[in-house]
This record gives C-alpha cells, sequence and structure tokens, in this order.
C-alpha cells in the first residue's frame, strides 16, 4: 500500500497539472504580441487579410492550447493514481472546470500585458511576477483561498472583505 491516500495523491496530481498547464499558457500569451514585434513578425502579421482583433483572438487560442495537453497528458495518470476511487469522476470535473477557467485567465491576461509591453522581457517578466505572487506569496495563498472558500478563509482568521478590496 502507499502512505499517501489516493484521493490525496489525485488532488496533488491535479494541482501539479493545472499549474503547469496555466503557467505554458501565460507564458504563450505572454510571448504572443510582443515577442512577434521582437521577431518583426507582427508587421506582416497586420498587413494580412485578418482584422486586428482576429489576430489578437487567434493568439488568445494559442495561449489556452497548452491546456488541453496538460490535462490530456495528466489523465493517465490520475486514472492510475485513483484506483477507482469514488473521488475520481468528481475530480476530473472539477480539473477540467477549473483548469479551463484558470487557463483563460492567465492566457488573457498574458496576451494583454503582451499587447501593452514594448518588449517580450518585459512581457515574460510581469507574468512570470504574477504567476509566482499568486501561487509563492502569503498573499497569494490568502487570495486564492477566499476564492475557494470564504467560510473557510475566515475560520482561518482572514479577513475576506479586506482582502477582496485590496485585490480589486
Amino acid at each position: 500500500g502507499s502512505l499517501i491516500p489516493p484521493a490525496e495523491m489525485v488532488f496533488l496530481t491535479v494541482l501539479s497539472a493545472i499549474s503547469f498547464g496555466v503557467l505554458l499558457s501565460l507564458v504563450v500569451g505572454a510571448d504572443s504580441i510582443s515577442g512577434d514585434r521582437e521577431r518583426a513578425t507582427l508587421e506582416p502579421l497586420l498587413l494580412s487579410p485578418a482584422s486586428r482583433r482576429q489576430i489578437v483572438f487567434a493568439k488568445f487560442v494559442a495561449a489556452l492550447s497548452p491546456w488541453p495537453v496538460a490535462l490530456l497528458l495528466s489523465m493517465p495518470y490520475v486514472v492510475v493514481l485513483g484506483k477507482g476511487d469514488d473521488i475520481l469522476g468528481v475530480a476530473m470535473l472539477w480539473t477540467i472546470g477549473l483548469g479551463t477557467l484558470l487557463a483563460v485567465a492567465f492566457g488573457g491576461f498574458g496576451v494583454l500585458v503582451s499587447i501593452w509591453s514594448r518588449s517580450n522581457r518585459t512581457s515574460l517578466f510581469v507574468c512570470l511576477l504574477v504567476y509566482l505572487f499568486l501561487w509563492r506569496t502569503r498573499w497569494g495563498y490568502e487570495i486564492r483561498l477566499i476564492g475557494d472558500s470564504p467560510k473557510a478563509a475566515r475560520y482561518a482568521g482572514m479577513r475576506p472583505g479586506r482582502l477582496i478590496v485590496l485585490t480589486m
């Protein structure tokens, strides 16, 4: 047997897959416009018959593309680690829903930063800082916890109202 229960192993695998997919979506989004600008491939792209909205939408869809790949790569591991546990179906649904929402948010943020940034380094740096802030700091943890469960955050001694106002 294993020292870690199947539900916890599934959770850790799902968390890793979501983190990896979201980070890749953020990086691809951050490189989308500013990278083309630095590689001097943006001007020919703008001269194409596609509208600017279509170009930005295509860049956004490209930024989302790492998430389904990360999801598909993690599925066999989740199934094997779940070993037929009841948590498996619920975990898969939550993974698909939450991962997709996070990939859309982070990929969109990456594209926006890329549009506003003059250099590719700057857009990648800003996006990496935001990612590290949300996943590696106490404030980021509090923001994620309040988003997951305001009651649990209140029970842990956090003040959700204050943090929501600070976040906005």
